[in-house]
């Protein structure tokens, strides 16, 4: 997804939203039941969460560890990402 930040990878789990841009602007983590606006970004309070949000997203191959262009994806988990709606 592009977003005006450029590309935007983003991981949910329960209230909690991350949001990763692989080109450098800073990620983002959101408490969607207490913010839905996405207007206060609570990555500083909750690095530990932001880890594990970011993990998910890591294992897929999607972002790489250290931010940055993801590897080339092979053709397993290409299809594994095309199941899921990821890519066409």
């Amino acid at each position: 997804m592009e977003s005006k930040k450029g590309e935007v990878y983003a991981s949910i789990r329960g209230p909690w939203k991350f949001v990763h841009y692989p080109r450098g602007a800073p990620d983002e983590l959101f408490n969607l039941d207490e913010d839905p606006g996405e207007l206060r970004n609570r990555h500083a309070d909750h690095p530990g969460l932001a880890a594990e949000l970011h993990e998910p997203l890591r294992t897929l191959g999607i972002i790489s560890p250290l931010g940055g262009r993801p590897p080339a994806l092979d053709g397993q988990r290409l299809e594994q990402l095309r199941a899921l709606g990821y890519v066409d």
